[in-house]
């Protein structure tokens, strides 16, 4: 089964009641950690920490990086989400199935956030091509986001400054992450793109139950932080996920008119609340801006 939404500039304008836009979400319980994954530099399911990453310090008003620094040897995306699909999802499931049944029994819906996010934003009248693909196995209903061709062609034909663009928001972790709390980043070592760390959560919305999947950029450290437990001990390492706290990083082109400020508001900054939400990142304005999140002009 399958769900398309398309876009189109001759729809009409949909006027969305202002108490779902502020409250809605007060429907969606706290999530909670029930899970991690590591990925290699092969794009290799790992169960354990060796890929999470840490935001030990944020520096005050304006500051140089280089984000062309080393970027030639950066080892490059091999795969795509296209691509992937849930398989990495689906192998966590696999690998804690027991963990899973026994505790959260059945589930309503299994994805990854980014999916969730397009729902949310679809909600709010962002206008935006939405292809979702859905399976019902065992009473669970899982569902994958998939590009459509346009989307599909678009990606594909990167111009180079895009793809060089692309380059820099890694480049930008590495600069401000670390591999150990109160650790000083390392930016001589080549940029690995498809190593990444993900978490994944248990909500509920009204009476559904939700398991999801969500990449993670980094874990929030402070000078009590600890290093982590480098333990194959699955408990070990769930409750030192949940006794912290995570940041989501974004990076943005300098703004330099209305329109560009009403559109990044619209688009950039709502894809960002959704993405803080569903990872119970704490915001200064739950209406607007995560506190979480780290904003750069190049």
């Amino acid at each position: 089964m399958s769900y398309q939404k398309k876009s189109s500039s001759s729809r009409k304008r949909v006027h969305y009641n202002s108490d779902f836009r502020q409250n809605n979400h007060n429907n969606l319980s706290k999530p909670l950690i029930i899970g991690y994954m590591s990925v290699d530099v092969n794009r290799q399911y790992i169960p354990n920490l060796s890929q999470l990453k840490y935001l030990n310090s944020i520096s005050n008003g304006q500051t140089y990086l280089d984000l062309n620094h080393n970027i030639d040897v950066a080892v490059k995306r091999t795969t795509d989400e296209n691509d992937e699909k849930i398989d990495l999802l689906l192998k966590f499931i696999s690998h804690y199935r027991e963990y899973i049944n026994t505790t959260y029994k059945i589930l309503d819906f299994i994805t990854y956030r980014r999916t969730l996010i397009s729902v949310i934003c679809s909600a709010f009248g962002v206008s935006e091509s939405l292809t979702i693909r859905a399976c019902l196995f065992r009473g669970t209903i899982y569902l994958c986001s998939v590009e459509n061709a346009d989307e599909l062609l678009r990606r594909k034909s990167l111009t180079k400054d895009e793809e060089k663009y692309c380059a820099w928001g890694y480049k930008f972790e590495q600069y401000i992450l670390s591999d150990q709390p109160n650790l000083t980043p390392n930016i001589e070592k080549p940029v690995i793109e498809n190593e990444e760390f993900s978490l994944f959560y248990f909500t509920t919305l009204g009476n559904l139950k939700l398991l999801y999947g969500a990449q993670i950029d980094a874990l929030l450290a402070k000078e009590s932080t600890t290093e982590n437990p480098k333990s194959n001990d699955f408990e070990t390492n769930l409750n030192y996920l949940r006794s912290n706290k995570f940041a989501e990083l974004k990076t943005n082109k300098e703004i330099q008119n209305i329109r560009q400020e009403r559109n990044f508001k619209r688009y950039k900054l709502l894809r960002c609340w959704c993405q803080c939400i569903l990872a119970d990142l704490h915001l200064a304005d739950s209406r607007f801006k995560p506190v979480t999140a780290l904003y750069i002009r190049y």
